[in-house]
């Protein structure tokens, strides 16, 4: 038995890039991304930026795919931007002589903590909507009230606006 060697051939790994026909893309410049990173803190959109930096919104869509650099060059930047906004609104809302101080603790109670303008109050007999109605609105007609209210269901569901309540506190106070 004689034994037959046999030529290894040698395979040439793929490239990570692969051939492309027309010409190279142009990347990015650093100072391009460093723009493009000033731009996203002042909240331009993508359309704003690429106008800015001369270029087709599809070309700075592919370089936020190709350059990774590109994509968390803006990921800081937007994110910077929103937690500048973030700590002037806590900082106005904190500013007991800022004439949107109110304003500010209203939203950001919305924002960050849920809360709500609407107010639903579950009622079990006619007497007790009454006793809440008369108790927001004083002027209302109890008579009438009371005639609707034994026709309709026994539980009513009633929402209320808070700017309601916070009258009837202030007429309260007064």
């Amino acid at each position: 038995m004689s034994e037959t060697r046999t030529a290894l051939s040698v395979v040439e790994p793929k490239t990570a890039e692969p051939k492309r026909n027309g010409r190279p893309r142009k990347m990015l410049t650093p100072q391009q991304i460093v723009d493009l990173e000033k731009l996203a803190e002042t909240g331009a959109n993508r359309p704003e930026m690429a106008a800015m930096l001369g270029m087709d919104e599809d070309t700075l869509a592919k370089r936020l795919k190709d350059q990774p650099e590109v994509f968390m060059a803006m990921a800081r930047a937007g994110a910077r931007m929103r937690v500048s906004i973030r700590r002037k609104q806590v900082a106005v809302a904190l500013n007991d002589k800022h004439p949107a101080q109110a304003t500010m603790l209203v939203w950001l109670g919305k924002a960050t903590l849920g809360q709500s303008d609407r107010v639903t109050l579950k009622i079990e007999t006619p007497q007790d909507a009454f006793d809440k109605l008369k108790m927001i609105w004083p002027e209302i007609d109890s008579e009438e009230l009371i005639k609707q209210l034994t026709a309709g269901p026994s539980a009513i569901d009633a929402e209320v606006v808070s700017e309601s309540i916070e009258e009837e506190q202030e007429r309260k106070e007064a």
